[in-house]
């Protein structure tokens, strides 16, 4: 019981510690739209197909993605 308690304590107090995490993260470029510019399309291209398995997971392997995301 002694052990167990002591273990306790222990695990206790080096669960108190803290990490610095740094991210180093860029600003986007500022771009400026013409005023011709009427409407804009944002394409979601991160979604795999379901019906083509194999060639995504072909298409993953060959782009570095991971295998079917």
């Amino acid at each position: 019981m002694r052990n167990f308690i002591f273990l306790l304590i222990v695990s206790f107090f080096m669960s108190c510690g803290t990490s610095t995490v740094m991210v180093n993260v860029q600003r986007p470029a500022d771009i400026s739209v013409p005023q011709t510019v009427q409407d804009v399309v944002i394409a979601n291209r991160s979604i795999a197909g379901k019906g083509n398995k194999a060639g995504n997971i072909l298409e993953g392997i060959f782009s570095g993605e991971g295998i079917g995301a």
